[in-house]
Order: structure tokens, then sequence, then C-alpha cells
């Protein structure tokens, strides 16, 4: 988690006042993206914020700050419980970072694709994702919408699920409004649409916009929620 420096106090006696344990990390400049890319500043910088991991056994916190030191993302997923295959696949992807998350994950999953090309010679890459989980839907984690803590391999990623209702209780307890909201929007279908450095997201009452790595084709991703008893 990220504590920015100008609330740091406050904030870090609202986890001392509910018996949280907590490490700074290290001290950055916060911005979108890996939060191990994130500039290192000195604690006096105005835009710095204190990266920090909470922790049960003191021996978990000081083996994730080891493991960040060395960008260790294996041990890194491993020791925030995350399930192995989605670790896997993150580690996959730190080896090109100029890959699209989103997109990466969609061509993980079981899915249906398309190529056309538009009236203006650009090719139109369509793809429909097959027995999606909710759990998994990662569209608008930019928006600080999300409900996994982490990266899944792919839409439809069983572990994922399971992780999911085994935290349901305790995000209910942090935000269940946020929650609601997020379980409310995946309850509908999504489309979610890339080119060059721009994406939208389109949803029921939804539609954002953001910059992110750029696409060469023009890339449309379908997200249709898995109706009960359906393969």
């Amino acid at each position: 988690m990220n504590i920015p420096r100008g609330c740091f106090e406050e904030r870090s006696s609202y986890l001392e006042d509910l018996g949280v344990q907590f490490k700074v990390v290290r001290w950055v400049k916060q911005k979108d993206g890996l939060s191990l890319s994130h500039t290192i500043v000195n604690q006096d910088d105005p835009q710095a914020s204190a990266y920090c991991v909470l922790f049960l056994k003191e021996k978990d916190a000081h083996s994730f700050i080891e493991a960040t030191e060395v960008a260790d993302h294996k041990m890194i997923g491993q020791l925030l419980g995350f399930p192995e295959c989605c670790v896997d696949a993150f580690c996959q992807r730190t080896q090109n970072f100029d890959q699209d998350p989103i997109l990466f994950q969609a061509e993980n999953s079981k899915r249906e694709e398309d190529i056309t090309e538009l009236p203006n010679g650009i090719k139109h890459r369509n793809i429909t994702l097959i027995n999606s989980l909710p759990s998994c839907v990662s569209f608008f984690r930019y928006w600080d919408l999300r409900q996994s803590f982490h990266s899944p391999c792919r839409f439809n990623c069983i572990e994922t699920q399971k992780l999911f209702e085994k935290q349901l209780p305790l995000m209910k307890q942090v935000s269940s409004s946020r929650l609601d909201r997020l379980l409310k929007l995946v309850s509908h279908p999504v489309v979610w649409t890339g080119y060059q450095n721009n994406r939208v997201v389109y949803a029921k009452d939804f539609k954002k916009t953001f910059s992110t790595i750029s696409l060469d084709e023009f890339t449309t991703i379908n997200y249709f929620p898995k109706i009960n008893g359906q393969d």
C-alpha cells in the first residue's frame, strides 16, 4: 500500500489503532503503473509516498523488503498469497512490460477472435471472452475498482475466484459500497477498446478513458457475464 507524505502521520496512527503492523519499504514518487518502477525519493520530497507492507509475522515483512530490493516478483507474489498460476503469468509479463496487461490477460483466456480491416485501413482485432468470471474482470482497476489484489492470469482463473470468495468478507468490511458498485458493473456486458495510447471502457452507466501502453492494432475486448448454469 502507498501512503502519501501529507497524510502519513494520520494514516499511520489509524493503522496502529487498528492493531495493524506495517513497515515502510521505501519512499517513492507515486505514479501509475507497477509499484516497483516508481522513482525512489527522499522522505522530504513533497510528492513522496510511503510504499508500505502490512504483515502478521516480522520475518515475512523482512522477506518482502528483501524481495522488493532485487525485484523478485515470484517471491513477492508468494508472500502476498497470490495464486501460483497468476504469479507465474505476472513473471512472464515482466519480460515485456510494453505489453498491455489487459490484452495479455485476454490472450491467456478462452476466447473467440477475428480480425477485420477498417475503412481507413487499420486492422481491427475483435476478442470475445468465453465463460469469464466476474472476480477476474480487471477493466476497472485504473479507477480503483477491483475485486482482486493481484493481476489474474486470465479472465476465467478458478484460483482467483477461490481467493476472491475467501477475501470477500474483508472487502465488504473495508468498502461495501465500492464493492457493490463493482459487482454491479460486472453483472452487465463490458467493452474495452484500445488503439495507440488510448483506452476506453464501456459498461452500464460507465464510460471512462485513460492512456497507457501503445497498441498498433485497434483492439476490442468484449466481456459478457456468465449466466448461471452456462458451460
